[in-house]
């Protein structure tokens, strides 16, 4: 359990990450790994968060008809989030256009000209998705990935992740965000200042001991 107060020690509050790539490249993956990073202090947020909040759909219609709606409800997540001081990072199934993640980052209250906020796009060619992904079925990602076709968003990072490993994927994402952001070392976290301890009915605000009110008989005057 995280202690309280600790979001204090997050490098450059308010940060977003949004991770967008085709199925198999690494986008689940490498939200988790950056998401371990302690200093920058990320919360996850993915599509669940707002499906979940969707009508029931079974046959998962409502995402082909509903996404602008799912990226206003995932940028609302966000923007109570980053009202805490903390950090986001996205990996988001829907934000294929740049309507739609700007469709988000309006509702997180980002703009992306902001320098807080960085795009990740991944790249993996099919062959190797379909290796990666062994819970799914071939054909399944193969035309996921054919139809995967997004629009390119100025001042997005590419991570090619072919032959790549996991440690290697973040490893350069996090170079790149040293690069945007500043460091990634993690400030001391601020001493709480404490107050001395005072025995029960000694302390002048303790319930056994009332604040006296002043007698003027005590002063040796009578009015």
């Amino acid at each position: 359990m995280a202690k309280r107060g600790a979001y204090r020690t997050a490098v450059t509050p308010g940060l977003v990450v949004i991770i967008r790539g085709p199925m198999g490249a690494g986008k689940t993956t490498l939200m988790r790994g950056l998401a371990k990073v302690r200093s920058y202090h990320f919360w996850v947020l993915d599509t669940d968060a707002a499906t979940g909040a969707l009508p029931p759909d079974p046959n998962g219609d409502h995402l082909g008809e509903e996404w602008q709606l799912e990226c206003r409800i995932l940028g609302m997540f966000a923007r109570v989030i980053l009202a805490y001081g903390l950090n986001v990072v996205l990996d988001p199934g829907t934000l294929l256009t740049r309507r739609e993640v700007d469709t988000f980052l309006h509702a997180a209250g980002r703009r992306r000209a902001d320098p807080r906020v960085v795009l990740f796009r991944l790249g993996v060619p099919i062959e190797e998705a379909v290796r990666r992904k062994t819970t799914v079925r071939a054909s399944y990602v193969r035309a996921s990935n054919l139809g995967w076709q997004p629009t390119r968003v100025a001042g997005e990072i590419f991570l090619d992740t072919t032959g790549r490993s996991a440690a290697q994927v973040l490893s350069i994402a996090k170079r790149a965000l040293r690069d945007r952001v500043g460091t990634d070392r993690a400030r001391p976290v601020p001493k709480i200042r404490r107050f001395p301890m005072q025995r029960p009915g000694s302390g002048p605000l303790s319930p056994e001991a009332p604040a006296k009110v002043p007698d003027p008989r005590d002063s040796g005057t009578m009015s």
